[in-house]
């Protein structure tokens, strides 16, 4: 598959290109991933949804990258903002509770 094959080396690439030249860059996840290059350097993480947004640590969000799994979400979930708000709730709670877990 290609994108397998290029699709780190082109974003690790394009970040390096625009970052050399300009001081503030900002980077979205695409297709509902939260991190689309691990490797990007990160000053501030900023999780986004319909009416709020969300400020995090930017290296604890980095550490729990690395160490946490997080399972997708069901259709119904995404169609419902009540379950969505309360499996993002849950997951938000174990986060911060027991970090890297």
């Amino acid at each position: 598959m290609t994108y397998k094959r290029f699709g780190y080396s082109a974003m690790r690439t394009a970040y390096q290109e625009v970052s050399s030249v300009f001081d503030h860059v900002v980077v979205e996840g695409f297709n509902d991933a939260v991190c689309p290059e691990p490797t990007l350097h990160h000053d501030m993480v900023i999780g986004v949804a319909p009416g709020i947004a969300i400020f995090y640590d930017a290296e604890e969000f980095c550490r729990v990258l690395e160490t946490m799994t997080i399972p997708p979400l069901e259709q119904d979930c995404l169609d419902d903002y009540d379950k969505l708000s309360e499996r993002l709730n849950k997951l938000v709670t174990k986060t911060v509770k027991n970090p890297g877990a």
